[in-house]
């Protein structure tokens, strides 16, 4: 499959030239082949978790500016339960284990909530595993960028991954 086509921003090509770059011919790149200079203005869009073996969890790495100003706070060090309620920290957590398992990434737009009471930002999404040195998949690196003009949503018709595709990295073709 050939992705890089149907990635409009420029941030969001930039971050996935370098993760294809360091991939070179594994089917996931090695978190330490990661250059922060190599992405440098798209930063303040990025995130990082780590998957936590012993507490079955993911542990908030990094966040840039954009990430911390939507979730009105610093995240870095914090949990996924720490930041999301529990649905949507659920259906977070299975988008990120269907990556580690299927060695896939996601792309695409969804809705969030935000800080407020019933309203959503739209986003778009670039999610990407790494590989620690022994071959296991022990971080998403993401990019998100908001849009911050939020709406009203009827949250009983759910929030879903509807706009977010799973592709497994073996399929990539750019």
């Amino acid at each position: 499959m050939h992705l890089r086509p149907q990635i409009k921003d420029p941030n969001f090509l930039r971050l996935y030239d370098h993760w294809q770059s360091i991939r070179m011919e594994r089917p996931v790149p090695l978190r330490a082949d990661i250059d922060p200079t190599a992405i440098g203005r798209s930063l303040r869009y990025v995130w990082l978790y780590e998957y936590l073996d012993e507490e079955d969890t993911y542990r908030c790495r990094l966040a840039g500016e954009h990430i911390q100003e939507a979730f009105k706070r610093s995240m870095s060090g914090l949990l996924i339960n720490q930041i999301y309620s529990p649905d949507i920290a659920a259906l977070v957590r299975g988008y990120w284990d269907k990556m580690r398992n299927a060695r896939a990434i996601v792309h695409g737009e969804s809705i969030s909530p935000a800080k407020d009471d019933n309203t959503y930002l739209r986003s778009q999404r670039l999610m990407l595993p790494l590989a620690s040195e022994d071959g296991a998949i022990r971080h998403i690196f993401g990019m998100t960028r908001y849009d911050f003009d939020t709406f009203d949503f009827d949250i009983s018709t759910g929030i879903d991954g509807s706009h977010l595709d799973i592709i497994p990295c073996a399929d990539l073709e750019d």
